[in-house]
């Protein structure tokens, strides 16, 4: 859909599925940089785990950054109380909520 009309910003962005994703964090950091006249070279990406999922409906909406999805945790799982616990008896992996990344 986005490929359609490029103007608008998808409410979630697929990290996973991009070709290079350091570039898209790099792009959050340059239009940070560009609307408080910073340095892009001194800017960090801060992230804030969500406790919702990218198909829930009711998502916020983005103020600063972007949300992204599709970070995946090896060996533990993200628990819904907001922290990382051990992982389910053979499940190597586990999916980490909506991602709000911001500069």
């Amino acid at each position: 859909m986005w490929k359609e009309d490029p103007v608008k910003m998808p409410t979630v962005t697929f990290l996973n599925r991009l070709k290079n994703p350091q570039s898209f964090l790099t792009a959050i950091k340059q239009v940070y940089a560009r609307k408080n006249a910073l340095e892009l070279n001194k800017l960090d990406i801060q992230t804030e785990i969500l406790k919702k999922w990218y198909w829930e409906s009711d998502l916020p909406t983005c103020r600063e950054g972007a949300y992204i999805f599709g970070m995946q945790v090896e060996g533990a799982r993200w628990d819904p109380s907001g922290s990382l616990e051990e992982s389910e008896p053979k499940k190597q992996f586990s999916i980490v909520p909506v991602v709000n990344c911001k500069a």
